[in-house]
């Protein structure tokens, strides 16, 4: 009974020394990754950096007394010095760990309060003589020259990581204040990035600091994002930062212009969404709007009476033309195995659509041109794969 007694007391000394070091390990972890947001953050800062500093070390100052008055009680208690020593290494790196990641949100709300004032000064000293579309077409300008693009580099990004699930695991706290609506504020006061990012930050900036109206729009078939603002009773594309660098343009003439002025940009788009709603708004900037409905059909054998409608099968669709994003489509057909969707006309597609049928996987590919401002219905047969 004696050895069994040891035997567990050793089991649970070494669970304990085991889940003490992983706490260590996640919040050593946590605290090192929030120190990289922080020095990438700084260095685009322009307004309050030494004010970061100030309250991250008054942060700290107020938990280390709390630390002490902890510890002095730890100590009276304590009866190994393994344990308070872990005890304290503990309690100071979840100190620096908290305080680390709530100094970031103060310092992201503090920083873009301080440019949005700076902006909306701009704006409204431009906006008497100018009107509001110069006035915030100039706004989109300066934020330009001071973004930092990173498109086709291997650069890490802050707001990329704030919205994977590792923040949400390492730092929770910046991760939620991101999540529940403050992207926007963090991405405009980051400055780096590539399209996203850029429209993002412009969509934000814009309307908080000009009061307009904004959203953002990407592209399918073109890996590509933009901002538009909403002024003179239409929507205006302002995408300073690839297809409209010198002047902004209106959703209506965006396909003319790209294949007047941008060398045909238009032939690789072949859906363009709102992000957050995803309202299709390709005939709306003077595309080819063309439905394409896909009818797919379950053919085990040559039997014509064993064909069947391939209800919920998964369908995607790729652009042959396309600049790096062949992939602009994926959906599910109905009880009937029709699938529709709205494309850019005058392109050619590949249909894919995949199944399973009595537990074998089935597949069915066709090609197909889909013709400018037309419906064109297409026939998918589904065979066993191998």
């Amino acid at each position: 009974m004696r050895f069994k007694r040891e035997s567990l007391k050793g089991l649970s000394k070494l669970l304990e020394s085991m889940l003490i070091l992983l706490i260590v390990i996640y919040l050593f972890s946590g605290t090192g990754l929030s120190a990289i947001v922080a020095c990438y953050l700084l260095l685009t800062s322009k307004y309050v950096t030494l004010y970061f500093w100030a309250v991250c070390i008054a942060l700290l100052a107020v938990l280390c007394l709390a630390l002490i008055k902890g510890r002095i009680r730890l100590g009276k208690s304590a009866k190994s010095r393994d344990s308070l020593r872990w005890g304290r290494l503990v309690r100071v790196l979840l100190l620096v760990w908290l305080v680390l990641q709530a100094s970031l949100v103060v310092y992201v709300e503090t920083e873009y309060s301080a440019m949005k004032g700076s902006y909306m000064e701009f704006f409204t000293s431009r906006y008497e003589e100018e009107g509001a579309l110069s006035a915030a077409w100039n706004v989109t300008l300066i934020y330009r020259q001071e973004f930092a693009g990173t498109y086709g580099y291997r650069i890490f990004v802050p707001s990329r990581y704030v919205q994977s699930s590792y923040a949400l695991l390492f730092t929770p706290i910046l991760a939620l204040y991101c999540w529940i609506g403050s992207i926007g504020r963090f991405v405009a006061v980051q400055r780096m990035g590539a399209c996203w990012e850029f429209a993002v930050a412009m969509a934000t900036l814009l309307r908080d600091a000009a009061g307009v109206h904004t959203r953002v729009v990407y592209f399918e078939g073109m890996d590509h994002t933009l901002p538009e603002v909403y002024l003179r009773g239409r929507w205006w594309v302002f995408d300073a930062s690839y297809t409209t660098p010198r002047c902004p343009v209106t959703a209506r003439s965006y396909a003319s212009y790209l294949r007047r002025e941008r060398g045909g940009l238009d032939r690789y788009v072949s859906r363009m969404i709102v992000a957050g709603i995803g309202l299709d708004v390709l005939r709306e900037h003077g595309f080819n709007a063309s439905t394409l409905v896909v009818v797919a059909i379950i053919d085990p054998t040559t039997n014509p009476l064993d064909d069947a409608p391939a209800a919920h099968a998964t369908v995607e669709i790729f652009a042959l033309e396309n600049m790096y994003d062949p992939l602009v489509a994926v959906g599910r057909t109905d009880e009937r195995g029709n699938f529709s969707i709205q494309l850019n006309g005058g392109k050619k597609y590949v249909v894919v659509v995949r199944h399973s049928y009595g537990g074998r996987p089935m597949i069915g590919i066709a090609e197909v041109y889909l013709p400018p401002n037309a419906c064109t219905v297409i026939e998918v047969r589904l065979y066993k794969r191998a």
